[in-house]
């Protein structure tokens, strides 16, 4: 995907390093590597764009990796009020014994600049907090990337009992008092061996019995680790370690230092915890006897990268939709959801192209689908209405909606519909010519396939319906009998899917004719409680997975049907299936945050056999306005608390 259209453009204070260099250029490395696959945001490591959406703070100071500074953040903010500052504080004047050295940087960041701190432990955000900071943050736990650091499949003990450490710093309180201890014990003890993985040991000490390799980092330090039998720790008041979690997610059982800060969060029941040099040694026997038990207590899945890369990310979307653009309750919501909004928020900038890669033909159909996406996500976001309807406008001409010449009549109700959406006055309609007497989609033929049939019907509806025409209501609804079958409308034997399909169509008709705006009397049409039941014993045992319209027809059927079904055990094995039907909906979602109607392949999905986007794994308007309606339909009848209004067909 070009990045002309993305998402938001971010920059990282920190220029991350394929190479050893401390947890924090890790962590970027993994992050940047997690948002640069979506192909959809744009990455930056300095402030020369005028046009940046969200600083990232990895570190106030000027560093050799870190050349963005607090003061410049500063700067720019003054001259960007929207921009959003995330700062991702994982860093603090404890482990060095500092005072006043780092810790005013930090607070300062976060009383002037910073829209949202990040916390990479409780440690840390206790810590902040007893030095004055108040106000919301969120805790997010590092994680290590599962490909490099995994656990061995079949584990077997070394002859040796393998102790390990790694640390890219040798500052001292990184736990050298105890790495001492252990290069003195293992040379009385022959059944260990100690290795420290890193530059070089501190203070100039030289080990005698262990072996200091390194420094490794990926896949190569990955291997390392998985060649020890148990990690050590004699860290001080660390914030969130990447070392340990690196270890942990190796497989390795934990023999850590009462006093490691926020790696205690991490620690607990993965080890033993010691205080001094000689319970360190006792619970290390303690370990040594029972690895394999140790092993199996650690839950490797909470390290992933991934878990921590959407926590950070949910972060971002959340602060940038709620002080960007202004959206309305969206904290709560899933990751998914912010980003279909921000999606949607992008689409209508690009003056709605069908994807966020462009593509303008037909703007007709994309205009009439956004207006949908319009009122479904209303009550978060105040879309440009008169921007939408001007532009449906446009193709105001001889009293319908045109663009695709032979669609003109679906391509005027979709117009209509999205005005009816909008609340916007609806122009003057004449469709005479186009529904000649007598009908031509009612007749035995096109009824074997009541996907067509149904959906010329349903546009018949809706124009009669809007035109006020009851007579015509009554009498092709008395004509519509013949085709009407216990388990929905149709000649022959046509594929189940059609059905449905079909099924879906007549009741969009139904729907229009029974909606009060549009008409004055009380003329409603109704569905009888037998057919419902009809329906729901042979929809809920079809596959689902049968592209955008299939699956939006099978939500609007089954939903409609739990409307008339009076069986309580049968609309709660309605609602199980529509929550399978939901987690099928969201694999449609690509990374750019809207939805493809085909995800089997690359290929480029066609609106009323016209291009509208190019191939490729992209969203687009007209997949995502299918997946939407029917996720608001989900939203009502499973609860799901999203509070996404229902659009008119």
């Amino acid at each position: 995907m070009s990045l002309d259209n993305y998402l938001y453009k971010i920059c990282f204070t920190m220029t991350p390093k394929q190479a050893a260099f401390g947890g924090g250029n890790q962590f970027l490395l993994n992050f940047v590597d997690y948002l640069t696959k979506q192909q959809c945001i744009k990455i930056v490591y300095d402030l020369t764009d005028d046009d940046i959406d969200v600083i990232f703070i990895m570190d106030p100071r000027k560093l050799t990796l870190n050349k963005v500074t607090l003061d410049m953040v500063i700067k720019y903010k003054k001259k960007h009020p929207n921009i959003v500052v995330i700062h991702r504080v994982n860093d603090c004047d404890l482990p060095r014994n500092h005072v006043d050295v780092l810790d005013p940087l930090i607070l300062k960041s976060l009383k002037d600049v910073t829209n949202v701190p990040v916390f990479v432990s409780n440690f840390t955000k206790e810590y902040f907090t007893s030095k004055g900071f108040s106000g919301q943050s969120f805790v997010i736990l590092n994680g290590c990337n599962t490909k490099h650091f995994y656990p061995k499949k079949d584990y077997v003990q070394n002859k040796k009992i393998k102790i390990m450490t790694h640390h890219w710093s040798n500052n001292f309180n990184k736990g050298f008092e105890f790495y001492n201890a252990l290069d003195e014990f293992v040379g009385k003890h022959p059944k260990y061996e100690f290795i420290y993985v890193g530059r070089q040991w501190a203070d100039g000490y030289v080990p005698k019995n262990s072996k200091i390799i390194g420094p490794f980092y990926g896949n190569e330090l990955g291997d390392i680790l998985r060649s020890a039998d148990i990690y050590v720790t004699g860290a001080h008041y660390e914030n969130c370690p990447f070392h340990v979690v690196e270890a942990l997610s190796t497989g390795l059982p934990m023999l850590y230092y009462s006093k490691l800060g926020g790696g205690l969060e991490l620690c607990k029941k993965t080890g033993e915890e010691f205080t001094d040099v000689k319970s360190m040694f006792e619970k290390l026997e303690l370990i040594s006897k029972n690895i394999k038990k140790y092993r199996n207590k650690i839950n490797t899945a909470q390290l992933d990268s991934s878990t921590c890369n959407k926590q950070y990310e949910n972060v971002i979307l959340g602060t940038l939709l709620k002080t960007r653009y202004k959206i309305k309750d969206v904290k709560l919501s899933p990751l998914w959801f912010k980003k279909l909004i921000l999606w949607c928020i992008k689409i209508e900038q690009s003056n709605y192209s069908w994807s966020l890669t462009g593509f303008n033909e037909h703007k007709l159909g994309a205009v009439g689908l956004f207006a949908k996406l319009a009122k479904i996500f209303g009550k978060y976001y105040n879309f440009n209405i008169k921007n939408i309807t001007d532009e449906l406008n446009k193709f105001y001409k001889n009293k319908m909606y045109i663009d695709i010449e032979k669609e003109k009549v679906a391509e005027t109700r979709q117009a209509i519909s999205g005005l009816i959406n909008l609340n916007h006055e609806i122009p003057e309609i004449n469709v005479d010519t186009e529904f000649k007497e007598p009908l031509y989609f009612m007749t035995d033929k096109q009824w074997v396939n009541p996907w067509g049939a149904g959906a010329h019907l349903s546009h018949y509806l809706f124009f009669m319906k809007l035109l006020k025409r009851k007579d015509k209501i009554e009498l092709i609804m008395e004509q519509l009998k013949k085709y009407e079958k216990p388990n929905g409308w149709y000649h022959g034997k046509p594929n189940k899917h059609y059905i449905i399909n079909g099924i879906m169509k007549v009741f969009t008709g139904f729907d229009i004719v029974n909606e009060k705006p549009l008409l004055d009397d009380e003329y409603t049409i109704k569905l009888s409680n037998v057919m419902a039941n009809n329906i729901i014993d042979e929809i809920i045992q079809i596959d689902d997975s049968f592209g955008g319209c299939g699956i939006y027809d099978y939500v609007y059927v089954l939903t409609k049907c739990m409307d008339n079904c009076n069986n309580p055990d049968k609309i709660e094995k309605c609602k199980d299936r529509l929550q399978k039907v939901y987690t099928t909906i969201l694999k449609h979602q690509q990374s750019d945050g809207g939805f493809k109607y085909e995800i089997t392949t690359d290929k480029a999905h066609k609106y009323y056999g016209e291009e509208i986007v190019p191939n490729g794994m992209i969203g687009n308007i007209h997949g995502t306005t299918l997946f939407c309606m029917a996720l608001s339909r989900l939203d009502k009848y499973l609860n799901l608390g999203l509070k996404m209004n229902l659009a008119i067909s």
